[in-house]
């Protein structure tokens, strides 16, 4: 009897330091975009701690369903870029029932924002590429600007902005803010060089940018590989964060074709697998629930959570949305998963941590 009632509540002791939740905590988490089974949405969601989803966010539907849009909030504005007339970045308020049209580059697609805290202050920056109409091989680095007093984006221009890192595509890599005036692009899509053949799939390569400088190009900044080893594995379609002072990479998918003479070889792999680097390597962590790609990772109330996402059949197919949350207490816990899910299974939508932020 001693023994049984024992092992209840040290269950229950595992269950509550995987949640985190301090009493005065208000960080919430905005969901904006995506797809579900039955299609693009362009509904906005917003959970308050736990989390707990609200069944109204304050702000107005997207004016277009969007499918992996770029999203951050920020002075008070939600800023979200991916829209297909002339102006691709829009920006909104709680209580409006209207976008306005934001300045930005345009001619340019999968737009990925992250926060960097740096000296001078922090910012809100993007990452974007140029459109095939355009002449498709350039990335950008864009950083908002409140000058004029209303959101603008402007390249970070120099050796910054336009750039390339071994011509890897990043439309399923990961983009996010590491440290102290650091970004990070994890993963993404290589076609290696080979004679008379195709060898191309996920790559582990990871490319940084340091506001203190490159060893590339001296004291200007510049997006560059080979200062941060590659990830553990290779992939595509992950999520990332910071959490516990380390950068963390999670789920997503490992693909590699290749083809010669000889014949042809696919390999496609959903990923549970996740792993953090702590700024010197990279360290295998607990695996996640479930295999999930186009998700959520974010911290919130002193814990990380992985929320939504599909399963994909392919890396062209999607097989099962998720509405499922997990959530794991340190670098070195177990994931448990939640009981109190997203409001409807979602993948491929922008999700964004916001402070104080409460149900409309």
């Amino acid at each position: 009897m001693f023994q049984a009632v024992f092992l209840l509540f040290s269950h229950l002791a595992l269950l509550c330091s995987a949640q985190p939740m301090a009493a005065d905590c208000t960080d919430g988490l905005l969901v904006v975009g995506g797809k579900t089974s039955a299609g693009p949405t362009a509904k906005i969601d917003l959970a308050v701690q736990g989390p707990n989803w609200c069944q109204n966010s304050g702000f107005p539907d997207l004016p277009e369903p969007l499918v992996s849009p770029g999203a951050y909030f920020s002075n008070d504005y939600l800023l979200v870029c991916g829209f297909s007339d002339n102006s691709s970045c829009k920006a909104t308020k709680r209580g409006w029932s209207s976008w306005q049209d934001v300045p930005s580059m345009e001619t340019e697609e999968h737009f990925k924002m992250a926060f960097l805290v740096a000296q001078g202050g922090a910012s809100v920056n993007m990452l974007s590429k140029e459109t095939e109409a355009a002449r498709g091989n350039d990335n950008h680095l864009q950083s908002l600007s409140f000058s004029s007093g209303e959101p603008q984006w402007k390249e970070m221009t120099g050796n910054s902005s336009p750039f390339n890192l071994d011509y890897r595509d990043f439309k399923n890599a990961c983009f996010g803010s590491f440290g102290f005036g650091k970004f990070i692009i994890a993963g993404g899509y290589k076609t290696e060089p080979c004679w008379r053949c195709n060898n191309y799939g996920s790559s582990a390569r990871v490319g940084i940018w340091n506001q203190d400088g490159s060893t590339c190009c001296g004291a200007a900044p510049a997006f560059e590989d080979g200062v941060i080893p590659d990830m553990r594995e290779a992939r595509e379609t992950h999520a990332c964060s910071e959490f516990g002072q380390s950068f963390v990479v999670s789920g997503g998918y490992y693909y590699h074709y290749g083809a010669s003479g000889a014949g042809s070889s696919t390999i496609f792999e959903p990923k549970v697998s996740v792993e953090y680097f702590d700024g010197t390597t990279w360290i295998g962590m607990a695996n996640m629930s479930h295999a999930r790609s186009n998700f959520g990772l974010h911290t919130m109330c002193g814990a990380l959570y992985a929320f939504g996402g599909v399963q994909m059949e392919d890396r062209d197919t999607d097989a099962t949305f998720l509405s499922s949350v997990e959530v794991i207490g340190s670098l070195s816990d177990e994931w448990s998963e939640l009981a109190n899910q997203m409001p409807e299974a979602k993948g491929y939508f922008a999700s964004i941590p916001v402070t104080g932020m409460e149900c409309w």
